[in-house]
């Protein structure tokens, strides 16, 4: 189940986040064609993601299903004015809710990407645009304002597997990051959650 779970959230992710360009975030609040293209675009990343020996109809109308809700709560979101780390915070959680509900379809689904792969990989992106951009909302009320060496070290901490090399990575990230941002409050607070996070992830895992 929790394998299912991560290479659902794991299309959720590259879907909502990688795949979402300034140009999409900006136009899908406006214009539903544009929330149309973003949500067909995260629906994509999910079938990709969660494809695999086992995968058939009722995988594929499941992965469906995922896409309207996606939809709906987008326009919800988008009706309500939702801002804020608040409403960015419930809008995640709810996102993750409709996975869940979903999880048992695929709970016989051999996935083509290795389970090591989707674990590192989903947490490298939970780190670098979800976290940045949670941490953004959380300090400043102007639009968002994008930190692209901080999705590096922050996008790049899971994939170390060494503890101590991860902390000199943070360290080294703080302080460049610092200076190239100016000690903006988000890129560091985020840094230091995302370095928090891993190691207890490294530790225990």
């Amino acid at each position: 189940m929790l394998n299912a779970f991560v290479h659902l959230y794991l299309g959720h992710l590259f879907g909502d986040y990688v795949l979402q360009n300034g140009w999409i975030a900006v136009g899908k609040l406006k214009n539903k064609l544009v929330l149309l293209l973003h949500v067909l675009l995260v629906t994509t990343s999910h079938i990709v993601f969660v494809y695999g020996k086992g995968f058939g109809w009722n995988q594929l109308l499941a992965v469906l299903g995922i896409g309207a809700l996606h939809y709906i709560v987008d326009i919800a979101k988008i009706r309500l004015s939702s801002k804020g780390w608040i409403g960015y915070s419930v809008d995640q959680a709810v996102h993750v809710l409709i996975i869940l509900m979903f999880i048992p379809v695929f709970k016989n689904v051999s996935f083509w990407l290795p389970e090591w792969i989707s674990y590192r990989f989903a947490f490298s992106i939970f780190n670098a645009y979800l976290i940045g951009i949670l941490f953004h909302t959380v300090f400043n009320s102007g639009g968002y304002r994008r930190d692209v060496l901080g999705y590096v070290f922050r996008g790049v901490l899971p994939w170390i597997g060494n503890v101590w090399i991860m902390i000199l990575v943070f360290l080294v990230g703080v302080f460049g990051c610092g200076k190239v941002y100016r000690w903006r409050k988000d890129v560091i607070f985020s840094l230091m959650v995302s370095a928090v996070l891993t190691t207890i992830w490294e530790v225990f895992s």
